[in-house]
């Protein structure tokens, strides 16, 4: 999915270059100091002069980003973008660069959203024209530096490969959602909370935590207290019997697809790098307004297609995201880390319809009854749990360690379980944690809609 960006920002640097030689730089009809200290290469001291006006401060500031205009007039400057814009082998992340600063300096000065120098304000096409170098300068150093590894200007199938650390669907390692019941459901009776194993016989009383669906050696079901000598007795003359309550039936998530490989080192996800993609162009495209560029432009209208591709919304159909919805749906319940919770109540609770949707192994539902022998007269009695919420019934989740050992929270589970669901939650939440929408348009780019670029 990196392929088709890094291609079209291919585009863009050759798009670039024309412009560079339609715009050009700004004409000085009056030699100031400030000019003469740019001229001189003297960026630190026009940069931090108040007195230079935005376009000469802005323009310090590429230079101090390595950005100078001559790199890019040489006959080969496509040929190695990395070099044209002076990048050291060295920077091998965009986050963590000096760079960075200079070039985001460079937009304050001479931008006009909000924090910039012409917020609200309109802005002269001399600092439209910097502010459109700035960005798309730092559009192609942020490419290059975080998706060329060894610095030499062209970016490898294997790199973008290493980059993503997506695992191909083929890896005999991608694996299965393995999503099985447990031999024992949770039943509720309001007063106390038990696991039930109806093959065995078993029953355990859960006193703390309560709700964790974890299961202990049990008793029978008169020892552990769900039912009592003198409720089998009374049942005895009909041979049947009936205690309601809450189900939930517990669900074991064995293995999880490995979608991801081991990290590459890079500071910055691919949904980032994408998401900054999609904020870079729409300023690129603000800057075109402002020097006149009309919308029906094959520039202007490659820019929108370009983020039309990439914000879509994530509704498309493939067998891809048919699989990341189904691990999505369990990502949207699981306990990460609580591993100290006393009530695990509403914790790791989902639907059992969307239980079964997400298993790639068939979940069926226990049969609720079980024969239990009268103390009295030894008599068979059929004990039925009747669910009262048997319309809408809950699964609990339970996440395998190692072999026969869960917990109730997915950081402690499987080093394949838990990198999947870490990652995931990773690559689709923002800043402040939130999920991120999808919503085609909004500027947000989530994981499906990563997933869903054509």
């Amino acid at each position: 999915m990196v392929n088709m960006k890094l291609d079209w920002i291919k585009k863009l640097g050759l798009v670039f270059l024309l412009t560079l030689l339609l715009f050009g730089c700004k004409s000085v009809d009056e030699e100031t100091d400030c000019v003469y200290h740019l001229n001189q290469k003297d960026y630190n001291t026009v940069a931090d002069d108040s007195s230079c006006s935005t376009y000469e401060r802005a323009s310090a500031e590429l230079g101090l980003a390595g950005f100078l205009f001559s790199n890019f007039l040489v006959g080969d400057a496509a040929d190695n973008f990395r070099q044209a814009l002076g990048i050291p082998s060295s920077a091998s992340s965009w986050d963590a660069w000096a760079g960075k600063t200079h070039y985001e300096n460079a937009m304050r000065f001479s931008g006009d959203s909000a924090g910039d120098s012409y917020d609200g304000l309109t802005r002269p096409q001399e600092d439209a024209e910097i502010h459109y170098f700035s960005t798309v300068g730092a559009l192609l150093a942020m490419t290059y530096i975080e998706l060329d590894a060894n610095s030499d200007g062209d970016v490898s199938e294997t790199e973008i490969q290493t980059f993503t650390n997506i695992r191909e669907t083929t890896d005999v390692a991608y694996g299965k959602n393995e999503i099985a019941p447990a031999e024992w459901f949770e039943f509720d009776t309001g007063a106390q909370v038990y696991l039930l194993d109806l093959t065995s016989g078993k029953c355990l009383q859960k006193v703390v935590p309560k709700y964790d669906g974890l299961w202990s050696p049990g008793t029978d079901f008169v020892t552990c207290g769900i039912i009592t000598g003198g409720q089998l007795d009374g049942w005895d003359p009909v041979g049947e019997g009936t205690v309601s309550g809450e189900c939930a039936v517990v669900i074991k998530v064995d293995e999880i697809q490995n979608m991801f490989l081991a990290p590459s080192g890079s500071s910055m996800s691919v949904a980032n790098l994408t998401q900054n993609f999609v904020t870079y162009v729409n300023a690129i495209d603000n800057d075109l307004v402002a020097l006149g560029i009309t919308e029906d432009s094959d520039l202007r209208k490659g820019l929108s297609e370009f983020t039309a591709n990439i914000d879509n919304g994530g509704t498309c159909e493939n067998d891809t995201l048919t699989e990341v919805d189904q691990i999505f749906s369990i990502l949207d319940v699981a306990e990460e880390n609580d591993q100290g919770a006393s009530d695990y109540e509403n914790l790791n609770l989902l639907s059992y319809d969307d239980i079964s949707s997400a298993s790639d192994v068939t979940v069926s539902l226990p049969d609720f009854s079980i024969v239990l022998l009268s103390p009295t007269l030894g008599l068979p009695v059929t004990v039925t749990f009747s669910c009262n919420n048997s319309s809408s019934l809950d699964a609990r989740l339970i996440y395998n360690v190692t072999g026969t050992t869960y917990v109730p929270y997915y950081s402690g589970a499987a080093a394949g379980i838990n990198n999947t669901f870490t990652t995931l939650k990773d690559l689709n939440t923002d800043a402040s944690s939130s999920v991120k929408p999808n919503i085609a348009g909004d500027e947000v780019i989530s994981f499906k809609e990563l997933l869903c670029m054509e």
